[in-house]
């Protein structure tokens, strides 16, 4: 979790680089995350969670990494087929939902 800091191209790159930075402790002085936390605060004044360092340290999340695939839309169904499960079906909006 990154506090007080809104997702745009200018954030991304900050936190990317606090990424590099955590990892870099991490490789060079063996720190945790609780230790990595005060070094992030102390460098970059922005508290990132210890459970988002951990991540990052520990099940190799990188931010950002999955953006492109994460957020895929789906196709929206045609008219006709709504009708159908709303009118002749009688199914509710999220029975629909939960089929499409």
């Amino acid at each position: 979790m990154i506090n007080k800091l809104a997702v745009n191209k200018e954030n991304k790159s900050k936190i990317l680089q606090i990424y590099k930075f955590s990892m870099m402790l991490r490789k060079t002085k063996s720190w945790g995350q609780n230790k990595i936390s005060i070094e992030i605060y102390k460098k970059f004044k922005i508290e990132i969670s210890k459970s988002t360092i951990s991540g990052w340290i520990h099940r190799e999340n990188i931010p950002y990494a999955n953006e492109r695939t994460q957020f895929k839309t789906k196709p929206i169904p045609k008219k006709e087929i709504l009708k159908k499960l709303y009118h002749k079906n009688k199914c509710s909006a999220s029975q629909i939902s939960k089929k499409i």
